[in-house]
């Protein structure tokens, strides 16, 4: 006899709920896509696949491509590949829009993890999801050349719920396997914007509550800035259901501490030559002295994570500031890889 014990009829019920939520999830994607400018043009298709549906009557759902970095440490889920080289910067917008266009249609939207250390010890406790869409076999773009364009032409919230979904299925089958890895999932404010949208992954998420301790939603401070009642409605039910929140993009230091706090802020991250600068050459409007910035967060709950460390010198600076954590290519630069 088996010795693994069989499933009752209600955890089945429960694995059937979860499925059939992922593809209403990835169904209403589908038709939110169809009704986007441009849809003619290929997108229309939904991500990754075409919306015919198989022999079966379901529709076809994109399959699960990982991508993450070279180290060791990543999870046992991914298996690494060759690095994809960036095309020309020369390219025109129309160009890349095609790529964009393309990459949804041919499902080249790729999840791309970069991992989160301790310091000093240089320990992975984290990983950071983001995109990047392959142009061909041999080529991607990254964010810093098709955000713009994606946003201009309502294509960043395909892009971005594809990210979001990605994330949770990843998470899945790390916990499937016993791995206890926390990911940060980047929302944009135009998704956050598609309150249609965002209200039925809000929904979904509380399918899939037993993910909170692992799946940490990180927001630009410019975002969080703005307090839209219909937003902070859905962020407080996400925090409601335990998920913790991440803010990045800092452009300024003077941070409300307790309204952080009390929206379920758990991380902060400062760009490094931001802190460096500031603690170098400390700014007369700044309600707090940089040295005390990581203390004070820390009495309010919240972590600091210093992002963008690129060299040995730069991670003594941040050093010297007592930083629990650190992001940057000194610690591992993202990789294309493969599902494992």
């Amino acid at each position: 006899m088996s010795s693994r014990k069989a499933k009752s009829g209600v955890d089945l019920r429960e694995d059937i709920d979860k499925v059939a939520a992922e593809v209403e999830l990835l169904q209403n994607l589908f038709n939110g896509l169809s009704t986007l400018p441009h849809a003619n043009a290929g997108v229309n298709s939904g991500i990754g696949a075409d919306p015919e549906s198989r022999s079966d009557g379901e529709p076809n759902v994109p399959a699960l491509e990982l991508v993450g970095g070279s180290d060791t440490d990543l999870p046992s889920v991914f298996s690494v590949e060759r690095n994809l080289a960036p095309v020309s910067d020369g390219l025109d917008d129309e160009a890349i829009l095609a790529i964009i266009r393309d990459g949804l249609k041919r499902d080249r939207v790729d999840l791309v993890l970069q991992p989160i250390v301790s310091l000093p010890q240089r320990q992975r406790k984290f990983f950071e999801a983001f995109t990047r869409i392959r142009a061909d076999d041999e080529q991607i773009i990254v964010p810093e050349q098709y955000i713009a364009i994606a946003e201009r032409e309502g294509l960043i919230t395909a892009i971005d719920n594809m990210l979001l979904f990605r994330c949770v299925q990843l998470l899945r089958r790390s916990q499937s396997k016993n791995q206890n890895v926390g990911y940060f999932c980047n929302i944009s404010p135009y998704t956050l914007a598609d309150l249609n949208f965002f209200g039925e992954f809000v929904h979904f998420m509380s399918e899939n509550a037993e993910l909170a301790p692992n799946l940490i939603f990180e927001f630009a401070q410019s975002t969080v800035a703005d307090r839209d009642d219909d937003i902070e409605r859905q962020l407080s039910r996400l925090a409601a259901m335990g998920f913790r929140f991440s803010m990045d993009q800092v452009a300024s230091l003077s941070l409300d501490y307790d309204a952080l706090a009390e929206r379920h802020f758990k991380f902060v991250k400062i760009d490094a030559r931001t802190l460096i600068q500031e603690f170098d050459a400390p700014s007369s409007h700044l309600d707090i002295d940089v040295i005390d910035l990581k203390r004070t967060l820390e009495r309010h709950g919240i972590d600091l994570i210093v992002e963008k460390i690129e060299s040995e010198p730069m991670l003594l600076d941040v050093l010297d500031l007592h930083v629990d954590y650190g992001q940057g290519y000194l610690f591992g630069e993202p990789k294309v890889g493969a599902e494992a």
